[in-house]
């Protein structure tokens, strides 16, 4: 037992150490930076509900997967592409994912590319957002009101219990003091550009809402959430599927579209990609966790 006390504690510190190269290559953004303040000027000029519709619908704004899956396929791939090391490492420098066969090759660097463009999109689209909080387009106001007009996430639902009974609950409502505090923290940013907010605590708490809300809608297509399993006595017990489980499942296929599905598990739960609903319940507690 001391023995592998002391190979874990070896192998920590190992994983610890790694230095993996990074390369850097210079990229010309004024182009893209122009047209999101064009943008940002014509989302401007509509109503609060216009806005709000166009970024939601808006394919443009991200990477489409799509496009990605054609141009990354059996065929249309650079052989040196397929042979990088096919290991994802987390930030602690443990290996948290494996790539080998072809499939899990194509799917990694699918994922590579679909970070390597939204790397791109996200300073216009926080360009685009910031000037968008700033003329009162986007606020907790004019959310709430387009979610509860035009959303099932603004309507009251019921969650039969047999323990508590029936539960009333609207996920608007569950939602709206994550936001209001993200509001609260990001205007003096939009007024003092030198300041950075801390939103951790937001992105946090609505990491773990996003994942509610995926739950109720594969519950509502007919999918099933939870599992069985045996504890260490070996008596059934029954628990809830973990997200990338639920993602999997064949009813999400037909709740979600394809380029939905990917983004939600590319920020949610790939290990290649943000993953950000296991920082939520890990990583966030180191300083500097972002």
């Amino acid at each position: 037992m001391a023995k592998v006390k002391e190979l874990e504690r070896q192998y920590g510190k190992l994983a610890g150490s790694i230095r993996l190269a990074r390369f850097t290559v210079p990229i010309d953004m004024t182009q893209v930076f122009k047209s999101g303040q064009e943008l940002a000027r014509k989302l401007s000029g509509l109503c609060p509900e216009e806005t709000i519709r166009y970024l939601m619908h808006e394919q443009a704004l991200l990477p489409q997967y799509a496009n990605i899956k054609k141009h990354v396929s059996p065929g249309n791939t650079e052989p040196l592409l397929m042979d990088m090391p096919g290991t994802t490492i987390d930030d602690k420098g443990y290996p948290s994912r494996h790539f080998f066969t072809e499939e899990e090759r194509l799917y990694h660097i699918r994922v590579q590319r679909f970070a390597q463009i939204l790397k791109l999109k996200l300073p216009v689209i926080h360009g685009v957002v910031t000037v968008l909080i700033e003329k009162e387009r986007i606020s907790k106001d004019t959310l709430r009101e387009y979610v509860r007009q035009n959303s099932w996430l603004g309507k009251e639902l019921c969650r039969e219990s047999p323990t508590p009974g029936p539960r009333n609950y609207c996920w608007w409502d569950l939602l709206e003091p994550s936001l209001s505090s993200y509001f609260h923290k990001v205007l003096p940013y939009v007024q003092d550009r030198t300041t950075t907010p801390d939103l951790i605590i937001e992105i946090d708490s609505l990491c773990l809402k996003f994942e509610g809300i995926v739950r109720d809608l594969l519950k509502l297509a007919g999918a099933s959430t939870f599992r069985q399993k045996k504890d260490n006595e070996g008596r059934t017990i029954t628990e809830e599927k973990e997200l990338l489980m639920l993602f999997h499942e064949k009813k999400a296929d037909s709740v979600f579209f394809e380029e939905d599905l990917f983004f939600l598990k590319f920020v949610l739960v790939e290990k290649a990609g943000y993953n950000l609903r296991s920082s939520a319940v890990k990583d966030r507690t180191l300083p500097n966790a972002a």
